[in-house]
This record gives structure tokens, C-alpha cells and sequence, in this order.
């Protein structure tokens, strides 16, 4: 891994392929508010479950789900995709830690009340979960610094979490993916419910990702 905006000892990491999931999601629909969910190993979760730490978390989102880029606040297709999301990523041996949000205006990054409720809905079973938004003014085809705003959720409070690393050349990785657009492979729940055979594990995307940070890296 490589920094990207950090001082000192890291405390949040984002894989490439969390993080491209992200930014591949608000590509494909620029002008639609999305959101997703963000994965980590359950060995990570359970430790969270059992700290009393109030400190930034030191953990490793390896992978997002994409949920909506048709659906505004609690809705019942959201809470669908959430339990599928959650069936989905126990079989991966991963598990929900937190919500990605991009705002359909484009200068707009403040959070959603409806993910920051999701948020604190997650953080019911470990210490803290994460509510992210992601920038819609920092997603370029060729991204210099990454696009996340990144906050920690904990009972009704957001706490900014400042360090933050991304997984070595992601950025470079993300900015090739979207000259290429990649975006057109991405699937959402929303995509899954107008066609069953849409991957929202996005395993052939997952490859794409791989292939490119490989020869990047």
C-alpha cells in the first residue's frame, strides 16, 4: 500500500477495488444520487464489536456493494438490498461496516441523513460503523487525491476521520477505468431488481480491477 493524504500511522484503508466500486457507481449515473455499502473481514468486524476504543478505527474496507441509483431515503427496496447485501457478503466471509452516499448535485457533499440512519443502524453491532460521501468534484479521468470524505459513526454523532490511505496506485488504477469506461460493467441492486442475472458483487469487474492494478502496480 501507498499513501494517499495521510499523517502518521494510517488509521482507514481503502482497497482499489472498494474504492474504484465507488467512484465507477457515481460515474455511471452522474446524475442520479447513488449509494452502497462498504465490506470488511469479519475477523476486523468482531474485534470492533468488542472495543471501547473512541479513537479513528485502524481497519481495511476491502470491497463495496452498490445499492440504489433510483431510490431516496429508507425505502423498502433499500432495506431489500441491504439484507441481500448482508447474506451476500457472510458467504464472502466479509461483512457490512458502513454506507457510501454520492449526491446528486454536484457541488453538494453533505451527508444524507437517511445513510448517516443506516449508518447508525450498523454501528448497533460494533463500536462505530462509517458513513462516506464521495465528491463528485474530485472524480476526474485523472485523479490526483481521492474523493472521500470519510465519517465515523458512533450512537447520534459523525466524527471526521482524517487519515486515510488507498491501496498502492488506485487512483491511477481508477483513473484508467474510467478513460475506459469501465462504468458501463458496474451493477447496482437497483440493476438486479430490472434484470436477475446482474451481478451485484460485480465479479466480472472485480477482474477488471485486478488486471489493471496488476499492471500498474
Amino acid at each position: 500500500m501507498s499513501s494517499s493524504e495521510t499523517s502518521g500511522e494510517p488509521a482507514l484503508s481503502f482497497s482499489c477495488r472498494a474504492y474504484a466500486k465507488m467512484a465507477l457507481h457515481a460515474a455511471k449515473y452522474p446524475h442520479c444520487a447513488v449509494n452502497g455499502v462498504l465490506l470488511a473481514s469479519k475477523a476486523q468486524i468482531k474485534s470492533l464489536s468488542t472495543s471501547s476504543s473512541s479513537s479513528s478505527p485502524k481497519m481495511l474496507v476491502v470491497d463495496a456493494i452498490p445499492l440504489s441509483h433510483q431510490s431516496r431515503g429508507l425505502s423498502p427496496m433499500l432495506e431489500m438490498g441491504l439484507a441481500l447485501t448482508e447474506s451476500l457478503a457472510e458467504q464472502e466471509g466479509l461483512g457490512v461496516v458502513g454506507v457510501y452516499h454520492v449526491n446528486e448535485l454536484f457541488h453538494d457533499i453533505s451527508e444524507d441523513s437517511f445513510m448517516k440512519e443506516v449508518g447508525k443502524k450498523i454501528a448497533e453491532n460494533m463500536s462505530f460503523s462509517l458513513v462516506v460521501t464521495v465528491d463528485n468534484q474530485k472524480l476526474s479521468l485523472v485523479m490526483e487525491s481521492h474523493a472521500l470524505i470519510v465519517r465515523q459513526c458512533s450512537g447520534d454523532k459523525l466524527k471526521d476521520v482524517q487519515d486515510i490511505i488507498l491501496e498502492g496506485p488506485t487512483l491511477e488504477v481508477v483513473s484508467t477505468l474510467l478513460q475506459r469506461k469501465n462504468q458501463a460493467l458496474l451493477n447496482d441492486f437497483d440493476n438486479h431488481l430490472d434484470d436477475m442475472g446482474c451481478d451485484i458483487l460485480n465479479r466480472d469487474l472485480n477482474s477488471v480491477i485486478l488486471q489493471c492494478l496488476e499492471r500498474l502496480d
